[in-house]
């Protein structure tokens, strides 16, 4: 009894402005109020809480990261049916007291005395922002006090816009969502100036008891308590009574949430997640950080579009793992995936990302994580060092069977004991002349070229890896094949150009922005005879189903041994893309397996489309290349032969061949060693 008159005491005394201050001046001596104004603005104005956003690299939202999802509003972004019906609920004499409403307290102490509890709210807006952001929950006198003098304070140092700013967005409204803006996009997928007058009194019922009158969870007190608000506002005449009943029989319908993450490029938002934790030593959760991404919307939106298409070519991908592993029990679905990685080659900027076919059956990220093996997608790296070295696209080379310290590479459906030029063993991917090349050049002076060109992934001092037996990442690939792409400028891919924090500061910016991103490591020259390698791959070679690219596009098919990984990537001047297929248990799919058949389909229907929103420019020749019509068997030149690139002064002299004229005559006996 004596806690209930004290009580009431209280309220009435603190009703009075001369009795506020000798409160105010008594908590300040004993210490009951340690807050000073500093401290009070700083925690007021605190907008760290705010969820960190990604952007795409055209500004707009594409994913964020938060521990508490936060959507702010400024008081200008407040509907005024919105603010009137937060105001008629919870305190509708907000803009005409100073911070307690002594009306309110006097009715809720009375409803103490009377009924033992608190039936009637007697918090301010003011008190609430005082309670959550400085105090606790626990119902004792010294508690109320600091509410009562904090709330007074409050008043003193903000005005009531920045009040009721504050309260809208800090207060926590269920379902994970601080904040009116979040929670109108949890419940109704729109932003609160979208939404009906029927809908912002559901969301102003919220603030007294998220849990209790969650529309998820409890649908008939969520309307019941839309209606108090409704009727609150009838009382205050912001409605008419006409109108209320109106807008309550109006239908809400809930849209079950999904993350922004989720909806573009949620392997790609992982991937930034990561980043952001090793660039900035922290996490990116409720920090407000404002990150700045390199990814091309339109481009991803491709990517996904060619996935989501091809599903066919993925049913079938999924038929030879099945067909090619009858008994394992590792051939789940989805039996086969892939991954698709596309950057600008000029500065290694990201632009689209597909880390596997469906994100909700598998977050692994296989266009940065996965090491698999390239197979023939090693290949311009032998070659480019071959033709550093002196070698020429004319020079021939025997095609048959070798052994090296053992190790003995196959051909598939390809003739042996023939010669045959460079360059088209190249575009031909015949494995024993790489192979060939591969142990005249020497397997350290390779894989120190494949280190300089880019690749990150250990490689084994064994022959295989000369035919891809290496496992490397689709980063490691697109390092490699974007110094071909860039006249021999090595670029480092990546993903964010700048982050921000909640004010404007800059924390983080890559070095693009001071074009420090670029290492010319091949010269110039070396990089366009190879480009001009992988563009006969697509004229005539593996990647021949896709010559309609050839024109503006070179590229490399890849396929591992027993086809578990199967490659292609393939570059213009200004976009590189990387496509894997394969299987995450390295089950074989089979010999009607192939980077050709598998990977290559995917590629071709994403740079068809892409190439129309970033038009190449051609590949630039360099002044000390020249370029001659050369028989692509026998390497001579002749009117009918085949376009083929060489640095100045080294094209062949020789107009006709001794091995042709000897071939043709039928005297040819092939002399090889095995």
């Amino acid at each position: 009894m004596v806690q209930k008159i004290f009580s009431i005491i209280l309220a009435i005394s603190i009703g009075a402005v001369s009795l506020s201050l000798l409160l105010y001046s008594w908590a300040k001596k004993e210490g009951i109020l340690e807050f000073s104004d500093q401290v009070i603005l700083s925690t007021l104005n605190d907008s760290s809480q705010g969820n960190s956003i990604v952007l795409d690299r055209n500004g707009n939202k594409i994913g964020e990261f938060f521990e508490r999802y936060h959507r702010r509003v400024t008081y200008r972004d407040l509907p005024d049916s919105l603010v009137k019906a937060i105001i008629a609920i919870e305190d509708k004499r907000f803009f005409s007291h100073s911070g307690v409403d002594v009306v309110a307290m006097l009715r809720a102490a009375i409803s103490i005395l009377l009924h033992g509890s608190y039936t009637q709210g007697g918090s301010t807006i003011t008190q609430q922002i005082a309670r959550n952001l400085f105090l606790n929950r626990e119902k004792t006198i010294t508690r109320k006090i600091k509410e009562v003098i904090l709330a007074l304070k409050i008043e003193q140092l903000v005005s009531k816009e920045k009040i009721l700013e504050i309260y809208v967005n800090r207060l926590f409204l269920g379902f994970g969502s601080y904040g009116i803006e979040a929670a109108s996009q949890r419940l109704f997928a729109k932003p609160i100036h979208k939404i009906g007058v029927h809908q912002h009194a559901l969301l102003a019922g919220l603030f007294q008891s998220p849990t209790k009158y969650s529309p998820y969870r409890n649908p008939g007190r969520a309307k019941s308590r839309q209606r108090q608000v409704l009727e609150a506002m009838v009382r205050l005449k912001f409605l008419t009574k006409k109108d209320a009943n109106t807008l309550f029989r109006r239908n809400l319908s809930y849209v079950p949430y999904t993350p922004v993450n989720y909806k573009v490029a949620p392997h790609f938002i992982d991937y930034i997640k990561k980043q952001v934790s090793s660039f900035l030593d922290k996490s990116p959760k409720s920090t407000g950080l404002r990150i700045y991404t390199t990814l091309d919307p339109k481009l991803q939106n491709i990517a996904n579009d060619t996935f989501t298409e091809m599903a066919d070519h993925f049913d079938r991908a999924d038929w030879m793992v099945q067909r090619s592993n009858p008994m394992s029990s590792d051939a789940k679905q989805p039996y086969s995936e892939a991954a698709l990685l596309t950057i600008d080659p000029r500065d290694g900027s990201i632009l689209a990302m597909k880390g596997g076919r469906n994100y909700q059956l598998s977050q692994f990220n296989r266009a940065v994580s996965a090491r698999r093996s390239p197979g023939s997608g090693f290949k311009p790296i032998v070659y480019s060092l071959a033709l550093s070295q002196g070698k020429k696209w004319s020079d021939l080379i025997l095609v048959s069977p070798v052994s090296i310290n053992g190790y003995r590479p196959k051909d598939y459906g390809k003739n042996t004991f023939h010669e045959t030029t460079m360059f088209k063993a190249f575009y031909n991917s015949i494995n024993t002349a790489t192979v060939e090349i591969g142990s005249q050049i020497g397997i350290e002076s390779i894989i120190a070229h494949a280190k300089k060109l880019g690749i990150h992934s250990p490689l084994k001092k064994e022959p295989g890896t000369l035919l891809g037996s290496s496992e490397v990442t689709m980063l490691d690939l697109a390092r490699v094949y974007s110094s071909f792409a860039n006249g021999g400028k090595r670029v480092s891919p990546y993903a964010i150009s700048r982050i921000e924090d909640s004010t404007g500061k800059v924390l983080y910016l890559h070095p693009s922005a001071k074009n420090a991103n670029l290492v010319h490591i091949i010269p110039t020259e070396i990089a366009f005879l190879t480009t001009q390698g992988m563009h006969a791959v697509l004229r005539r070679g593996t990647g021949a189903a896709s010559s309609h690219l050839a024109k503006v596009a070179a590229g490399k098919t890849g396929t591992s041994n027993q086809s578990r990984d199967n490659w292609f990537t393939g570059y213009t001047s200004n976009l590189l893309t990387s496509v894997w297929v394969g299987n995450d248990n390295h089950l074989p799919l089979g010999a009607q397996a192939s980077g050709s058949k598998l990977a290559l389909p995917i590629w071709d229907r994403f740079m068809t489309r892409a190439i129309k929103q970033r038009k190449p420019e051609p590949f630039s020749k360099p002044d000390r290349v020249e370029s001659a019509l050369i028989h692509v068997n026998y390497g001579h030149q002749s009117p009918n032969g085949t376009v083929m690139y060489f640095l100045r002064n080294q094209r062949p002299s020789i107009l006709s061949s001794d091995y042709q004229q000897v071939k043709e005559a039928g005297n040819f006996r092939p002399i090889f060693r095995y």
